[in-house]
């Protein structure tokens, strides 16, 4: 979720992740592993300032962007972290 909040998606999928990947690779956990697993924190991504999309519709809204991170943040989080118990659930990842 950090990386995500931080970064753009760009940088975040083609510099990041494929660098995570091949260290993942010496552990034996498969690239198709780390790409799901790096879905999982998209939730939070939606919050972050590099989000364009979030400044028109709060905007549209007409409510503090500040506002809304403070009350949406709890439920990115949960979300994410729901994403991640049924993820490891399924079997889609591993721990």
């Amino acid at each position: 979720m950090p990386f995500t909040y931080f970064m753009a998606n760009d940088p975040y999928y083609y510099g990041i992740i494929p660098i995570i990947g091949e260290t993942a690779a010496s552990y034996n956990i498969s690239m198709a592993e780390i790409a799901r697993a790096s879905v999982l924190g998209q939730p939070a991504h939606v919050l972050s300032p590099l989000y364009a999309a979030g400044y028109l519709l709060v905007g549209m809204i007409g409510i503090d962007y500040g506002q809304n991170q403070r009350f949406a943040l709890k439920w990115a989080v949960a979300s994410s972290l729901f994403m991640i118990i049924a993820a490891i659930s399924f079997g889609d990842i591993s721990i």
